[in-house]
């Protein structure tokens, strides 16, 4: 069942929405209203739950339910069963796509002139290892073959980032080009959150600081951003499609972030937190959900408006602290567990949650913004290093953890009450 409908959806509704608007020819040939489908197939992908090894990206999970309405159609009635039925088959054959070789292209907020340990990464993929290699200059066969979308584009793009930032480029197999940009910028936003980590947060190494503006427009937390535009190639040079290519509109009109450069010491220390992180993330059971965590979290942090990104932090403090079923209080109450005094930082983080509702509900600005985001950036970066550093067979056992009590007293009576229900039990 790794495909499946959620709890608390009527799909039923939904197709039943979709037969009622079906056009029929006499070869089968299914068509739909245009408004009612574009609107179905959106709820149709809130409805569906798409569990690994069906890792398929929003685009092409689109594509496959569309394209199983219309088989479904085709064959009968559409239903709820019918339709799941065509979604599992055509999710199946698109697992089953050749995995192909692509090259994202794109740089990262690091001096052209930095030198990195080898001048590249690699991590696990899918059939072959990926390797993140960084260049001072991209290969002039990508830059050629590039040319007419940065042409598209060239507002978003100023002299300085094409002159400062560090070419970058990720090797990766895929069965789709969209698959293959989800997982390069998943794989480099990871590498990007772990040297992130280290220069926002100091038990980690770093001092946390903002990126001071050029000019008088907000910026981004994090020291080292993606660049403006990222285009996808195949391993020749070529354009993998010259209609896709990816870009960063925050950077429209701005042009003020500036090329990063740490010195060689720093970077040694970088790449040790980058080891001790991958040797972790290998060793928990729940590896995947805090390598989300930690994409999320720069991902956050890469944000130009502090009130995103104190929403998105809110968002990660909360998948690190609490399942969709609980309620605000437990995360406040776990988040404050990893803490020495724990009834101050509670308090900090009522004050946040407090602010978060208004805003959310009211629209509610705030002149702190960005003390508000430095205090709950705190409390998602010790979120994330407790994952790192203690070992929990998942993540609810983490979670159980954090909800013991913190009282010495209370802790050992309840050790007690156990040893005894053991040997009341006959358990040696």
């Amino acid at each position: 069942m790794k495909i499946y409908w959620k709890k608390g959806y009527c799909p039923q509704l939904i197709a039943s929405r979709l037969e009622s608007s079906a056009n029929r020819s006499d070869s089968k040939v299914v068509s739909f209203d245009a408004i009612e489908s574009d609107a179905c197939q959106s709820m149709l992908y809130s409805m569906l739950e798409f569990k690994p090894p069906y890792s398929i990206p929003e685009i092409d999970a689109r594509r496959i339910i569309w394209k199983a309405a219309v088989e479904a159609g085709g064959k009968g009635k559409i239903t709820k069963d019918s339709l799941l039925a065509e979604i599992k088959r055509l999710a199946n054959e698109h697992m089953g796509l050749p995995l192909e070789r692509y090259v994202l292209a794109t740089s990262l907020s690091l001096s052209r002139s930095v030198s990195l340990p080898g001048n590249r990464i690699q991590l696990p993929g899918q059939e072959r290892r990926i390797v993140i290699v960084f260049e001072p200059h991209l290969p002039r066969k990508y830059q050629e073959a590039a040319v007419p979308i940065t042409a598209q584009v060239k507002d978003v793009l100023s002299a300085r980032h094409l002159r400062e930032f560090l070419s970058t480029r990720v090797h990766i197999s895929a069965r789709s080009i969209h698959e293959a940009a989800e997982e390069a910028l998943d794989t480099l936003d990871l590498v990007r959150g772990i040297w992130n980590l280290f220069h926002n947060m100091p038990k980690f190494g770093g001092i946390s600081y903002r990126n001071k503006p050029l000019i008088n427009k907000p910026l981004p937390l994090n020291q080292i951003v993606l660049g403006p535009i990222h285009t996808l190639h195949r391993p020749d040079g070529e354009l993998a499609s010259d209609r896709v290519y990816w870009y960063e509109p925050r950077y429209y009109g701005y042009g003020a972030i500036r090329a990063f450069k740490p010195s060689t010491a720093v970077i040694t220390k970088m790449y040790s937190l980058f080891k001790y992180v991958r040797h972790a993330l290998t060793a928990s059971e729940y590896s995947e959900d805090l390598k989300k965590a930690v994409i999320r979290y720069t991902r956050a942090l890469d944000e130009w408006d502090l009130y995103n990104a104190f929403l998105k932090l809110w968002s990660v403090l909360e998948s690190l602290t609490r399942a969709e079923q609980d309620n605000y209080d437990v995360t406040i109450r776990r988040a404050s567990f990893m803490f020495e005094d724990r009834e101050y930082y509670r308090q900090i983080l009522k004050h946040l949650r407090d602010w978060r509702n208004r805003f959310v509900h009211e629209s509610a600005e705030n002149d702190e913004i960005e003390n508000c985001v430095y205090q709950l950036k705190m409390f998602v970066e010790e979120a994330i290093r407790f994952h790192l550093t203690h070992r929990f067979t998942s993540l609810s056992k983490a979670w159980d953890f954090l909800d013991l009590p913190s009282n010495k007293n209370v802790l050992r009576s309840e050790i007690q009450l156990r040893k005894d229900a053991l040997k009341f039990l006959g358990h040696t």
